[in-house]
């Protein structure tokens, strides 16, 4: 992990004329994940470096590096106990993503902010079996599963097992591992 965020950070200050802003919004949100991984507030730090509106990530790095930008910044509100603002990101993510996940079929998406909603208005619930088992539903362990997937869906596993982020991040990996099945 900290081999991954130094060697990130280098490409992050390599001199600008050497960088597009696909590429350097693509490695601050790596970063950030990192960062939130490792649960270290620069992930605060990161995200606030992003300053131009959804609907322009929306155009030019597309729907669901949006999305993921947005569900990113409510776990590291979570994750730092910004609860009252994570609640309200989430209330915006909702109004502003729904329809579009609906029609592209990505209701496990719908169903990860219903609970992350779940736990922030209730944080014991993660003592609940059900809610473990909820979380653990979102997997899909037949298919190859995007790291940003495994990042979120193991941050609110994390909070059921009472483990780091970041270890329960690679046993997610294993877990969707191939070799696993």
């Amino acid at each position: 992990a900290a081999t991954a965020i130094a060697v990130t950070e280098k490409a992050l200050a390599a001199p600008a004329p050497h960088r597009n802003s696909v590429d350097v919004n693509d490695l601050q949100l790596c970063l950030a994940m990192m960062y939130t991984q490792q649960s270290d507030k620069k992930a605060l730090k990161v995200m606030n470096s992003f300053n131009h509106t959804d609907s322009w990530y929306e155009k030019r790095m597309g729907m669901v590096w949006a999305i993921r930008k947005a569900l990113l910044a409510i776990i590291i509100l979570a994750e730092f106990e910004y609860t009252e603002l994570a609640l309200s990101q989430l209330k915006s993510f909702k109004k502003r993503y729904k329809k579009y996940l609906l029609e592209v079929k990505e209701n496990r998406v719908m169903q990860y902010a219903l609970l992350v909603e779940k736990y922030l208005l209730n944080t014991d619930i993660i003592k609940t079996p059900g809610f473990k088992a909820e979380v653990l539903g979102l997997l899909k362990p037949d298919e190859k599963e995007d790291l940003f997937v495994l990042g979120f869906t193991a941050w609110l596993l994390s909070k059921t097992n009472q483990k780091p982020v970041y270890h329960t991040t690679l046993e997610l990996l294993h877990y969707n591992s191939p070799s696993h099945s």
